[in-house]
């Protein structure tokens, strides 16, 4: 499965120029549920890479190398294995707070990073670090 992983999907089909070497790569063991009339869903591909700066390399890239463009016939995607709580957190931030902070004069940009917890790292004019914001507690 690592094999197909690295060379099939990243090499071939995305056209990846640099390496990314898997650490570990496996199928889910069970079928997500369908109904009895539909076709089965495929199983996830489950991938463990050796550099935490290939899977963020590989997340930045994936929207536009796998647009229009399938693989036998199917669709792919890639996205970061993070639990429920942590993309609900990340959705909050997204719509309630991160246009806010970007419209802010003071602040350059801002951005929800790849990290748990989630949070918004953004950079205020006039100083060299940036700065984390976190959903404030209920």
């Amino acid at each position: 499965m690592e094999d197909f992983v690295e060379v099939e999907l990243l090499q071939r089909h995305m056209k990846l120029e640099k390496k990314v070497e898997v650490m570990r790569a496996h199928r889910s063991s069970f079928r997500r549920n369908s109904s009895e009339n539909e076709t089965p869903k495929p199983r996830p591909i489950h991938v463990y890479l050796l550099r935490y700066t290939d899977k963020v390399n590989l997340l930045k890239v994936a929207a536009s190398k796998l647009k229009d463009n399938k693989y036998k016939e199917s669709m792919i995607f890639i996205s970061d294995d993070v639990s429920k709580s942590v993309r609900d957190d990340r959705s909050k931030l997204r719509k309630n707070y991160l246009q806010e902070l970007k419209a802010r004069p003071e602040v350059q940009f801002a951005f929800i990073p790849w990290s748990v917890p989630a949070r918004i790292l953004y950079k205020k004019e006039g100083t060299d670090s940036l700065k984390s914001f976190y959903l404030p507690k209920a």
